[in-house]
């Protein structure tokens, strides 16, 4: 279900912006399901690879003895053993990046099947086939997931910001504390025009980021529309010079009364 998750939400705005471009859509909402789950479960078992791999490729450079990992099941050296994790973190964030990295190229080359399977049918007009169009117009959508990616981490600062402008920040905590009062039973009442406002700016925000990746999954895949009608008529241009030329040459070769 959480692999499927992952996908659902971005087959259902590429099938929405299609619609919206003029495709016809023919199929229903529960065809989504089965190529959901596949895509899904592709994505999930390769992160958990690559994190696998990349936690073993952490523990081959990092500086950390085997002492140290066999104190991992001890309770009573955690402490311990954060300390010596985060002195490692010049070891374990080139990773982490390199693993994200990966992934959000997996994402981008994807982007264009999964739009695929939204309607239950490849740019070529032909029914779907798993991976089908995958890598379509690749650097381009993936300097658009790149910067969906970054968007979505400075939402949080950029809300952070709003906040102290509008006056709900640090200021509103430090009264609370200095009134001696509860923070957690004097939330309700901070639930003014302010903290609606930043939930509509929070919730805008990921609805743009997310629209933005299904916006240049759609583009790409009616890009790639075009390249197969314009291959199609092509073909059919050739076929019909083709036969012009074997009636004219079969003319030709008539006698001339029965022309």
């Amino acid at each position: 279900m959480s692999a499927m998750m992952s996908v659902v939400p971005t087959m259902v705005g590429a099938r929405l912006g299609l619609q919206a471009r003029g495709i016809i859509v023919k199929d229903g909402y529960g065809k989504m399901v089965l190529p959901a789950l596949g895509y899904g479960l592709f994505e999930s078992l390769l992160g958990i690879i690559l994190m696998s791999t990349g936690f073993g490729l952490f523990l081959l450079i990092s500086p950390l003895s085997l002492s140290d990992l066999s104190q991992l099941a001890e309770e009573e050296s955690q402490i311990a053993m954060i300390e010596a994790f985060s002195g490692s973190g010049e070891y374990a964030w080139p990773i982490i990046l390199a693993i994200s990295m990966i992934m959000i190229a997996v994402r981008a080359l994807l982007l264009v099947p999964i739009t695929g399977a939204s309607i239950g049918k490849d740019a070529n007009g032909i029914m779907h086939t798993p991976f089908m169009g995958a890598g379509t117009r690749f650097l381009s959508v993936l300097c658009v997931v790149i910067l969906a990616g970054v968007a979505s981490f400075c939402i949080a600062p950029f809300l952070a910001l709003v906040g102290e402008i509008i006056g709900f920040g640090d200021a509103q905590i430090d009264a609370l504390k200095s009134a001696n009062k509860d923070i957690d039973t004097a939330m309700p009442s901070i639930s003014t025009w302010q903290l609606w406002v930043l939930l509509a700016l929070a919730i805008l925000s990921w609805i743009w980021i997310f629209c933005l990746q299904c916006a240049v999954a759609v583009l790409a895949y009616l890009d790639k529309k075009r390249e197969y009608e314009e291959i199609r008529n092509a073909e059919v241009e050739v076929k019909r010079m083709a036969a012009e030329e074997v009636r004219g040459l079969w003319k030709e070769r008539m006698p001339p009364g029965r022309r």
